[in-house]
Formats: C-alpha cells, sequence, structure tokens
C-alpha cells in the first residue's frame, strides 16, 4: 500500500512540472510569434515545439505511473530521460555547453 501511496505522489509531482514545462514552451512560442516584443535572445521554434512535446509525453507517462499501470523503475528513467533532453537543448542552445 506504501507503493501506491507513492507512485501517486510522484506521478503528481511529475505532472506538475511537466505541465510547467509545456506552458513555459507554449508560452514563450506564443509571444516571440505574435507580439511585437522585443528580445536579446529567442529559442528557436523547434526546440519551443519540442519542448511542449516532449513535455506532454512526460505528462502520459505520469498518468501512467499515478494509474499504477508502469513501475517507478521505468518512470524514473523515462522521466530523467525526457527531462535531460530538454535540459540539454536549452543549455546547448544557450552556448552553456562546450
Amino acid at each position: 500500500m506504501k507503493s501506491h501511496k507513492i507512485n501517486k505522489i510522484l506521478g503528481l509531482v511529475a505532472i506538475g512540472i511537466n505541465v510547467l514545462f509545456v506552458f513555459k514552451s507554449l508560452y514563450l512560442l506564443y509571444v516571440y510569434n505574435f507580439t511585437g516584443i522585443l528580445f536579446l535572445f529567442m529559442y528557436p521554434n523547434w526546440v519551443l515545439v519540442i519542448n511542449a512535446l516532449l513535455g506532454i509525453i512526460g505528462i502520459y507517462i505520469s498518468i501512467l505511473l499515478f494509474k499504477n499501470m508502469i513501475g517507478i523503475k521505468l518512470f524514473l528513467i523515462l522521466t530523467f530521460v525526457l527531462w535531460g533532453i530538454m535540459i540539454g537543448k536549452v543549455l546547448s542552445d544557450n552556448f552553456l555547453i562546450f
């Protein structure tokens, strides 16, 4: 029973983080293309779209964990890989990784 509670808590936390990734990416995509605000640095549109898609995939994986359809190990592996890809793309586009 304790395992199910941990799965639900981790699932909800991961859903929240992935929703923030999706909202941030879609908000920046909107602001870049449909407002007159000038930015010193802008992410390419393809990076924002892929980050939003990866966030949606992360939400789906989190829902699977919340419903106990996948195990905690598979969830952690998939989630950290997705977050690593999202954060890695942002860092490499900012030239922080040489």
